[in-house]
């Protein structure tokens, strides 16, 4: 099998992973819901016809002696695992369940396993998931992207009776070959120079050091149509683009969150120089960082101009490997925010279907914070992701700040010549607060309606979204009317401060009852008159506290 060494930008992934305990660290991905009449057969033929023209596909890591290599497989061994859930009592949730437990699982680095695997899902008659796990090593999102259209592609031509004629692209050697033209040029030299002087004395830290702890949460928003079209048209009129517009966002909101007015985000790029690159599966991103020295009287709309300027001389020595400026510290990168501008092409549809990607979301990062816009198909709102490492947000309040930022964006919509810094506080007038429901369960309900797939309970180990939390509590009142509680009598509730603890306590409330705490680390005796006293007949625990 022909062997490859890793780019510099591959070796950055490598080392990084090295130094943590998670090796799905680097896991991207994503799956395409598809409804219609799809050939699964013709599928499975277009993918084994895209991986024999496309190298990307086939390719492995080999970690043995200690210097790792890409090896290029002469065949990928599984192009598409098809799994049917139908049998299960809710298919699509099966499904779904399925990709998640799948994208924690990690890539071995054994010299034969490709870093790229597909898998389908049929949760329906005409109702399926294309997902796709891939190791960031190997792949970049403008990679997956063009690969669900080229699939697309091979799968259409199929079914026209036609063979699809392969892409050009550059092959693995040909990057290599590329890449170690550069570090020979003198642009080399000329880059290393700008970025040391660029970043000279940087100092700046606002969040707590994760202590190498990877665990990670998500708050998203989608924004409209109608708003997106708003911020394409603001930073126009000011000669800037919508990266431009969510690079200002960020940093407005870490002035006036922090005072952060010296701040270094990380801004992954295509890095694609070709038309042929472009074309190219494979890993091409890189990271180029964006230093701003900020004045909070300026305006926001000065800010984009400082952006644009900013960017136009760092784009010309973006080149540069980003790991040789930040050191591999497992526990501290210099830059602590990083925003993707995920513009990618997801309209392409297989023949008789329609369908619509969701991104995986992320298991963990240590990153204390990433921010992901996804424009990724036209049919959809435009979503904003925000990852964040919880050790990293350990001295903060998340929810508040990240939650602070949509609001912000909307405030620079409606006027982007506001200054930067924090505006003043009005007074707060004391005012009732009026559930806009009879109780609390039916005003959880209400939020678990409008906000479904929002971060509601996070523990160690265990995150449970507005529906999902609704779901299991309404699972777990179902079973507690089983066994004859009633309205008003009372229930145990023996539970560690985990999410179960959450659930627990809202299935006792649905069923009509009332919740008695029993902390676990009582002694047995005080449980017990507990128990009696309290005439609980049902008592609902977990596993730690049996």
């Amino acid at each position: 099998m022909k062997t490859f060494p890793l780019t510099r930008r591959q070796l950055e992934i490598y080392f990084h992973q090295s130094l943590f305990s998670a090796p799905e660290l680097f896991n991207i991905g994503g799956f395409i819901k598809i409804q219609g009449a799809l050939d699964i057969e013709t599928l499975r033929t277009a993918l084994v016809s895209l991986m024999e023209h496309t190298p990307a596909l086939r390719i492995a890591i080999d970690e043995a002696g200690g210097q790792p290599r890409q090896v290029l497989c002469p065949r990928h061994p599984c192009p598409l695992t098809v799994i049917d859930t139908r049998g299960e009592a809710d298919p699509e949730a099966a499904a779904k369940q399925w990709t998640e437990r799948d994208f924690a699982r990690a890539f071995p680095f054994d010299g034969q396993t490709p870093l790229a695997a597909y898998t389908l899902l049929r949760h329906g008659e005409e109702d399926f998931i294309l997902y796709g796990r891939f190791h960031h090593i190997a792949f970049d999102g403008w990679a997956i992207a063009r690969l669900y259209g080229e699939k697309c592609r091979y799968y259409n031509s199929l079914r026209q009776g036609l063979s699809p004629e392969p892409a050009s692209t550059m092959t693995p050697a040909e990057q290599v070959e590329e890449e170690d033209g550069y570090y020979a040029s003198r642009h080399y030299e000329k880059d290393r120079q700008y970025w040391q002087d660029k970043l000279a004395g940087y100092s700046t830290r606002l969040f707590a050091d994760a202590g190498g702890q990877l665990a990670c949460g998500q708050r998203s928003f989608q924004l409209s149509a109608e708003s997106y079209s708003r911020i394409g048209e603001l930073a126009a009129a000011h000669q800037a683009t919508v990266f431009h517009f969510f690079i200002g966002l960020i940093y407005t909101h870490a002035l006036r969150e922090f005072g952060a007015d010296d701040l270094l985000l990380a801004l992954p790029i295509l890095n694609r120089r070709s038309a042929l690159a472009k074309n190219t599966p494979g890993l091409f991103a890189s990271l180029c960082p964006l230093r701003l020295k900020l004045r909070p009287h300026w305006s926001f709309a000065e800010l984009l101009s400082l952006i644009q300027r900013e960017l136009r001389a760092d784009f010309r020595h973006h080149r540069f490997p980003i790991g040789e400026t930040e050191g591999l510290s497992r526990d501290r990168l210099p830059y602590e925010i990083s925003l993707s501008f995920e513009k990618h092409d997801y309209d392409a549809m297989f023949d008789g279907t329609v369908s619509n990607m969701t991104a995986m979301r992320a298991l963990s990062q240590h990153y204390p914070l990433k921010v992901f816009v996804r424009e990724a198909d036209s049919r959809q709102p435009v979503k904003v992701d925000l990852d964040y490492n919880l050790a990293g947000f350990a001295e903060l309040d998340a929810a508040a700040f990240i939650d602070g930022v949509e609001p912000l964006l909307h405030s620079l919509l409606r006027d982007p010549q506001q200054t930067l810094a924090k505006p003043p506080r009005a007074a707060a007038l004391p005012a009732s607060v009026t559930p806009p429901h009879p109780d609390l369960c039916s005003w959880f309900e209400h939020a678990a309606q409008a906000f479904p797939e929002r971060i509601a309970v996070q523990g160690d180990s265990a995150v449970l979204r507005y529906r999902e939390l609704d779901a299991r509590a309404n699972q777990l009142a179902r079973q507690l009317l089983q066994l004859g509680v009633s309205p008003e009598q009372r229930v145990g509730l023996c539970c560690q401060r985990q999410p179960d603890l959450l659930v627990a306590i809202l299935a006792i409330l649905k069923a009509g009852a009332a919740y008695v705490p029993l902390d676990p680390g009582y002694p047995a005796e005080r449980l017990e008159f507990l128990v009696r006293d309290s005439a609980i007949h049902v008592v609902v625990g977990d596993a730690e506290s049996a």
